[in-house]
């Protein structure tokens, strides 16, 4: 595993631990890109499993946002969000 890969797994687990000792419904929600298709030998995907393990064991539930914009159709030109139509 990469230290970036690490540093991400460390970076999510930290609040999770921190959340909880706080009574109540509790959610982190992760905005990413791509965070299960990083380069490695496949073991952010199981990382990330017991990221999930950790959240669910502290009754903190986890919503991943795969936020990067692919383009449509295998069309490198054409992307799935189109900014214009957002702005206007």
């Amino acid at each position: 595993m990469y230290a970036s890969q690490k540093n991400l797994i460390v970076g999510l687990e930290r609040p999770i631990t921190t959340l909880a000792g706080v009574d109540g419904k509790k959610a982190m929600i992760f905005i990413g890109a791509e965070p299960c298709r990083q380069p490695g030998n496949g073991a952010l995907p199981a990382a990330l499993r017991g990221v999930a393990q950790h959240a669910n064991a502290n009754g903190v539930t986890m919503y991943m946002v795969d936020a990067v914009d692919r383009p449509r159709r295998g069309n490198p030109t054409e992307r799935m969000v189109d900014a214009s139509a957002v702005i206007a």
